[in-house]
């Protein structure tokens, strides 16, 4: 883990409440598939930092994708080329660099940068509707109004390809509610191989306000540095 800054050099659109930001680092060292980083607005107060995936990096320069969702993502995402950040990371666990399945919600798909394109993974991916999903190649798409692939939720379109997931590892991320209707969908055999990255608001990002706990069958867990995965069996949502 390291304390740096960072300088934000691309700032475009992603979808339509979604930005591919891309930020300069002064030093990084390297994430694994679905850790994350504390990003704040320099000059700002410390409580400001907030917890992104890396979607995707390359030496000092990460992308993450930020989805309007309060006030100080509304920010960040209004910020110009040169704009100053805070960097803490990379935090937390990471997921198997195995052949898997990815079942991905929205902005979600964020934790699986590191999979999207290769030949032995096949990913999930669903939104409210077109207008919310980046531009990736997945192999399944599932929109609420149809506008692309299933109509439908993304949980349904899971239960209809779930011969998709053969015995490799399988992978979701997504909010509490989706992340509770999959587990309440799949069988044991699915379960028993499923790990989900939790999002939850976090106040620190290592641990130290016990901000985000979360129940599990061994107790609470935090899960900025329990997590933010989780083997799926283990959640008490």
């Amino acid at each position: 883990m390291i304390e740096t800054q960072g300088i934000i050099v691309s700032n475009k659109p992603a979808a339509e409440s979604i930005h591919r930001i891309e930020v300069e680092t002064e030093r990084m060292e390297l994430s694994k598939p679905g850790q994350f980083a504390m990003v704040g607005i320099s000059n700002e107060d410390f409580h400001l930092n907030r917890p992104f995936s890396i979607y995707r990096q390359k030496e000092n320069k990460l992308t993450f994708l930020i989805q309007k969702r309060g006030a100080i993502t509304s920010r960040l995402i209004k910020k110009s080329a040169g704009t100053k950040l805070r960097i803490i990371g990379p935090l937390g666990n990471w997921f198997s660099d195995a052949p898997a399945v990815i079942v991905a919600a929205g902005s979600s798909i964020a934790a699986f940068g590191d999979f999207i394109g290769r030949n032995n993974s096949t990913i999930f991916y669903g939104a409210a509707t077109k207008y919310d999903l980046i531009d990736i190649k997945a192999d399944f798409f599932s929109t609420m109004d149809g506008s692309r692939g299933f109509r439908g939720n993304l949980v349904e379109l899971f239960m209809t390809k779930r011969e998709q997931s053969d015995k490799r590892n399988l992978y979701i991320a997504g909010p509490a509610a989706f992340i509770k209707a999959f587990r309440n969908r799949i069988d044991d055999d699915l379960a028993n191989r499923c790990c989900a990255s939790l999002e939850a608001y976090m106040g620190c990002g290592f641990g130290v306000c016990l901000g985000c706990v979360v129940n599990t069958k061994n107790g609470y867990r935090r899960v900025c540095k329990d997590g933010t995965i989780f083997p799926l069996k283990e959640l008490l949502l």
